[in-house]
């Protein structure tokens, strides 16, 4: 069982002494190759500095687009570098565009506050489906289509989803990046893949799969809802309308809200379709928590520069279109109740007088760890969450963990050291514990049943 942030609180704090605030130079969770790394990766991808909100929002759009691109860059010098992982075996990739479905609001029960409408007109959403061609069938010809920048056997053809076998593994991948940032081909979630296959040695019936990046469009020119409502949408697309019967959801810190919210909610409206086709929803280091304001958050702002505390404040502000947060610079950030001290400079207010807030389902989709459905005890997918100690968004993971074992979901939970994400992939021993248990659960299936 997961410790609450209540009970870690109460571990951690009197009121004569505030709980420790680490440095940049010395954190008890993180190795000195983990800190030379936030360095490094926060040197190319600036985050760290000045995120001011704007009132207007053409310079909070001009300011992501400022950061956008030396992600964009790096990421795919890693991915182009890295992934000939595609080299071993012929890859094809398909690019779909998925349409926004704004009926399913209706249809699943999810009311909008009043004078309020979403991101218009919906704008197409790109999924890259990648498989290996051994999957295309005798019908469909892909010589003479030309490999891609990340190695794939680019193919046009908008039906393909209709002529790939139902039963084949499917995952649907939600990339990170604050709702801001970010890519469909990051290379998190190939990375993920790669190292499943590796740890299978022969041990499933067949290594096929689809895997379906989702490009879904970014905020601020995108805000909330427009973003969940999309992940709902590809991910019932797959599950109902085409059909496929073992399907998982893939999300990396932004993205394991969205892997989070379109599990849950396709599991509210439909459970039985979703017992029987959707097997796990895995959510690693996933940003969960608008109001900023949690003790993880406190403990290592000082030493976070890949995701500084600034950067994750502003994205919930110009993602869910809260207020500016004024921030009283006099006050001494050491004094105060623990409440106050956790509050001060975060979302909290905003996040509590926003309009979402008020309203029971859609504020879920924004705090994913409100309002959960109830489980049966065979009725769930597995729940794949991971953590790091020296993340501010560690508490984020723990509350979900924690509140999805209180509904009777099936719950695996991998705590790591270190940084966001980065600490999870120099743990060489959990991260391949993570890849081992997802892989079985993906391609070792019998009949739906895990083995």
């Amino acid at each position: 069982m997961a410790v609450t942030e209540e009970e870690k609180l109460k571990q951690s704090f009197d009121d004569n002494k505030p709980p420790k605030v680490f440095s940049t130079f010395w954190h008890p969770h993180k190795t000195f190759t983990d800190i030379f790394l936030d360095y490094i990766v926060s040197y190319l991808i600036p985050l760290k500095g000045s995120h001011e909100n704007s009132d207007d929002v053409m310079i909070n759009i001009q300011h992501a687009e400022k950061l956008r691109e030396p992600l964009q860059r790096l990421s795919m010098q890693e991915v182009t570098g890295k992934h000939g992982p595609y080299r071993k075996f012929d890859i094809v990739e398909v690019t779909l565009k998925m349409s926004r479905k704004d009926e399913l609001l209706d249809q699943w029960g999810i009311e909008l506050p009043p004078e309020t409408s979403l991101p218009s007109p919906a704008k197409e959403i790109p999924v890259h489906v990648t498989f290996p061609a051994t999957l295309l069938p005798k019908e469909v010809d892909a010589n003479g289509c030309k490999k891609n920048e990340i190695g794939c056997l680019n193919l046009k053809d908008d039906l393909i989803l209709e002529k790939l076998a139902k039963d084949t593994p499917v995952i649907v991948y939600f990339h990170g990046g604050g709702f801001t940032l970010g890519h469909a081909h990051q290379s998190e979630g190939i990375n993920l893949l790669l190292k499943m296959l590796e740890c299978l040695k022969g041990d499933a019936k067949n290594t096929n799969f689809i895997f379906a990046a989702v490009d879904y469009n970014l905020a601020p020119e995108n805000p909330f809802p427009a973003q969940p409502l999309e992940a709902c949408s590809v991910t019932n697309e797959f599950i109902t309308n085409a059909g496929f019967e073992n399907v998982h959801l893939l999300g990396v810190s932004a993205g394991g809200s969205h892997s989070l919210v379109a599990g849950l909610e396709l599991y509210r409206a439909l459970p039985r379709k979703s017992a029987t086709s959707l097997k796990s929803v895995v959510a690693l280091c996933p940003f969960l928590n608008p109001a900023c304001d949690s003790l993880s958050y406190y403990q290592n702002a000082a030493s976070s520069h890949l995701t500084p505390a600034s950067f994750l404040k502003w994205s919930y502000q110009v993602y869910l279109e809260l207020p500016k947060v004024e921030e009283d610079k006099n006050k001494d950030n050491q004094n105060g109740s623990l409440k106050e001290l956790l509050e001060r400079g975060s979302n909290h207010r905003a996040w509590k007088s926003s309009k979402w807030y008020s309203g029971k389902a859609i504020r879920r989709w924004a705090e994913p760890v409100y309002d959960l459905p109830k489980f049966p005890s065979d009725g769930s997918p597995l729940f794949l969450l991971t953590t790091n100690e020296g993340d501010l968004l560690k508490d984020d993971g723990v509350a979900m963990v924690d509140a999805l074992q209180r509904v009777g979901a099936k719950v695996s939970y991998h705590p790591h050291m270190g940084s966001h994400y980065t600490g999870t992939v120099l743990d060489q021993d959990g991260y391949t514990k993570v890849c081992d248990e997802w892989a079985k659960v993906v391609f070792c299936s019998d009949n739906g049943k895990h083995l």
